[in-house]
């Protein structure tokens, strides 16, 4: 049974933890990796990992570890596990996600052909591991693997290189050959054999690597890990922002539309309440970057392209209004009466995750929620102020989203924000993508669940559902009620814009492969101690010196446990012994920030035995201290002037344009008002001759009668 816990840390990271928009989640490190079902064609089912049951599937639908996916007869499958790699499933596979987490990703195919495609050669952490062989790409390219009903393996390198991995070594292969594989993991019989024929599954592979490289131009705007940007190139177009650079615009939607209005929530462990978009287009710009509206209506941002992206199951601040109010215990939105909205974040705007510590738990951890904050001015956010999408709370437990409605902000009564936990509770109805039936035929087998794979990867554990919601109802019933005001200033100047960017990429620099586990930089943020040891250069520093997988590696620090602390006095200056634990401290709370702190934490236990390092030991220490700590503080010194530089630029900009055009307008108008003066003149001239013709009419008058000659008598 999971447990109701309060923890003060909790709290802690609850009252003051926060994320600018596109921020990192202030959970756990242990957040879930997740992979996006970007095309299909036919019917696909997804068996989710804390479920025994099998939901139908869509584009846009995310897999986490555990999860099956199967296809049926004629059918086609495409899942996006990062920016540069994907999976293609063509018909009848059955395949599990063993692990998803970047870095590790271990898929189990149990049988039909799959299409493993890896688009860059630094993203190859993924392994398939089938009934008798592993296979792990080590370059870019395309790798199909088959598992055929009699459970043999058939492996074809289209291009690039893999390893075949058995008990017996590991083999590698390239175009022109196929291996064969059969029988147990344990003892597998190996064959090789000429190049298979394409078919139709390799036809539609070659269309889907097309449409990847057609959506090539849109990698200029946005970081390379953002999952989905490949949709954007041919759903919308890109449109330079003054204030934010390049933004998106999708193409051709409806009077009235707003951002997440189409589409559904859906609950996932680990991750809680997560948008499913309807549009074909809808993974990167619900779940990274945000939206503002400006001249070009609704428009996507992405942020800094130098950022590391992290994924985020939607970016909104939660809504709720009607019922009654104050409400100190208790409240839930599922009630009669209740609204539940959403409202799409601006950029830099603060985002409070409602999972992980201070949300929702579970994902094989504790469900945890024993607190629900209300923010009593959601009118804070910009986009309050373009409505609220919202769906009645019977609705939202329902898994009802087909008739969304967005509200004007006076339209609403007892508004009130959420920050952190969202009072409803999930139902089974909530773990559906959509509300077709899944066909018998695509039903995971128990065969499929009871056989053996190569590799023996253990499974990701997942918290059963049943389990999840019974924490989560328990401790909607017993959370106290606070009530918080929004205290923050969305930035909208291009100064201010500008500024907010530098500042991110300076926290969050980006990498060339996403880390294994997601940065934990909003919970460190919320902990003065550990905010104030990550702002320390010389700890910052060794993160990234080479140099300090050696310190590691050294006796003296890593048998502190068995050499007194005098002797450790002795051979360092006191400088180097009082960062010793600091460092240690700061590198166990901070270990998912880089990649490079999760190296220097493996690299001790590789190298730990080497007798010479103890000989070293006291000279080493005294020359490391030294240049440690002259070197860090002018690196983040020379770093800092060049990132407030921007902002003039934008400002000096603005003002020739706006000069331009009033003129061109004021000139261009006095001539053509000239002109009606002159076309009215025409009319006298036109009436001068009949004014002459007035004395002709006196011409045939006649003599008066006394005047008349009378011929003679």
């Amino acid at each position: 049974m999971l447990a109701l816990i309060l923890r003060p840390t909790v709290l802690l990271a609850a009252a003051l933890g926060i994320s600018l928009g596109f921020g990192l989640p202030q959970g756990a490190s242990a957040e879930p990796g997740v992979a996006r079902i970007s095309d299909m064609q036919g019917s696909v089912a997804v068996q989710r990992g804390d479920t025994n049951t099998a939901v139908e599937a869509t584009v846009n639908a995310p897999v986490l570890g555990a999860d099956y996916v199967t296809t049926g007869d004629n059918s086609r499958a495409e899942i996006d596990l990062d920016g540069a790699s994907s999976v293609r499933l063509g018909s009848g596979v059955e395949m599990r996600f063993s692990d998803l987490d970047p870095g590790s990703r271990r898929l189990q195919l149990a049988q039909g052909p799959i299409d493993l495609r890896v688009f860059r050669g630094n993203d190859l952490g993924t392994q398939i591991d089938t009934p008798s062989v592993s296979i792990r790409p080590t370059q870019a390219g395309s790798y199909r693997v088959n598992v055929t009903p009699d459970g043999r393996t058939w492996v074809a390198v289209r291009s690039g290189a893999a390893e075949v991995i058995t008990p017996q070594g590991a083999r590698t292969i390239g175009p022109g050959s196929t291996l064969i594989a059969a029988g147990s993991a344990t003892n597998p019989s190996i064959s090789t054999q000429g190049p298979i024929a394409n078919d139709s599954f390799d036809t539609w592979n070659g269309q889907r690597d097309q449409y990847w490289q057609a959506a090539a131009p849109s990698e200029a705007y946005v970081n390379p890990n953002i999952v989905g940007a490949d949709d954007l190139q041919q759903y919308g177009q890109w449109q330079s922002d003054p204030s934010y650079g390049q933004v998106w615009v999708p193409n051709s939607e409806p009077a009235g539309w707003s951002p997440y209005q189409t589409g559904s929530w859906v609950w996932e462990d680990g991750y809680g309440w997560t948008w499913v978009a309807a549009e074909p287009w809808g993974w990167a710009p619900y779940h990274y970057g945000s939206w503002y509206r400006g001249s070009y209506g609704w428009a996507w941002y992405p942020g800094p392209a130098v950022v590391t992206p992290v994924w985020q199951p939607a970016l909104v601040a939660w809504i709720g209004f009607g019922g009654g109010s104050g409400i100190s215990i208790g409240l839930n939105l599922a009630g009669p009466g209740y609204d539940v909205g959403w409202i799409p974040l601006a950029p830099f705007e603060p985002y409070y995750p409602w999972y992980g510590y201070g949300g929702y738990g579970g994902y094989g951890g504790p469900t945890v929620i024993n607190q629900v904050t209300i923010i009593n001015n959601p009118s804070a956010y910009r986009n309050y102020r373009y409505g609220v999408v919202a769906v009645s709370g019977r609705q939202f437990a329902a898994g009802q989203f087909g008739h969304t409605r967005l509200y004007a902000p006076n339209q609403l009564r007892n508004v009130r924000g959420f920050r952190g936990a969202v009072p409803i509770d999930p139902t089974a109805a909530n773990l559906r993508f959509s509300n077709a039936s899944v066909p018998r035929q695509l039903a995971v087998t128990s065969r499929v669940a009871q056989t053996r794979f190569a590799g023996n990867a253990p499974v990701t554990r997942r918290t059963p559902f049943t389990q999840q919601r019974t924490a989560i109802a328990t401790g909607l019933r017993h959370a106290r009620v606070q009530t918080v005001a929004a205290r923050f200033t969305t930035p909208t100047t291009p100064a201010a814009i500008h500024a907010a960017a530098a500042r991110m990429a300076a926290a969050r620099p980006s990498t060339t492969a996403r880390t294994a586990a997601r940065p934990n930089v909003v919970r460190n943020a919320a902990r003065p101690n550990v905010a104030h040891t990550a702002t320390r250069p010389n700890v910052a520093h060794t993160a990234t010196r080479p140099n300090v997988a050696h310190t590691a590696t050294r006796p003296n620090v890593a048998h502190t446990a068995t050499r007194p602390k005098v002797a450790h006095t002795a051979t360092r200056p006191n400088v180097a012994h009082r960062a010793t634990p600091n460092r240690t401290t700061a590198h166990a709370t901070t270990a998912h920030v880089t990649t490079a702190h999760s190296h220097v934490a493996t690299a001790p236990r590789r190298t730990n035995t080497a007798p010479a390092a103890h000989a070293r030991s006291v000279p080493v220490a005294h020359n490391y201290t030294a240049p440690r700590t002259t070197h860090a503080v002018p690196v983040a010194h020379t770093y800092t002037a060049p990132r407030t530089y921007h902002a003039p630029v934008a400002h000096t900009y603005t003002a020739p344009r706006t000069y331009h055009a009033a003129p061109v307008v004021h000139a261009y108008t006095a001539p053509r008002t000239y002109h009606a003066p002159a076309r009215t003149y025409a009319a006298p001239a036109r009436a001068v001759p009949v004014r002459q013709a007035a004395p002709a009419r006196p011409a045939p008058a006649r003599p008066a009668a006394g005047d008349r000659q009378h011929p003679p008598r």
